[in-house]
């Protein structure tokens, strides 16, 4: 600091100027087209998916270009569907199926 800023500013206090900084680029991430099917659990206006503070809705049959990272939620999205004896209707157990179906766009 220079004594005409240190006269203007007082002792020990920071200059009045900033020096430049750049500002930080986003972290490039690879993406990947896909579309996702069809579901009754997904309403008319999309449904929403967050991934590292970014949210991105995905609209069932439009296709979208997403990080690597949305395919890992879809992936492990799972849900439980009970599986049901055919003679008597009534549900036996649960087997384990993806929430999310996508179909990856070339």
């Amino acid at each position: 600091m220079t004594d005409m800023e240190v006269a203007k500013r007082g002792p020990g206090r920071p200059p009045m100027h900033r020096e430049e900084s750049k500002a930080v680029e986003p972290m490039k991430e690879d993406r990947v087209k896909i579309i996702l099917e069809e579901n009754e659990n997904i309403p008319p206006t999309g449904q929403f998916f967050g991934l590292n503070g970014t949210g991105y809705i995905l609209r069932a049959g439009e296709v979208a270009e997403v990080p690597v990272g949305i395919i890992d939620i879809l992936d492990n999205a799972i849900e439980l569907s009970p599986v049901v004896d055919p003679m008597t209707k009534q549900p036996v157990s649960h087997r384990p199926r993806h929430r999310f179906s996508y179909r990856m766009v070339r």
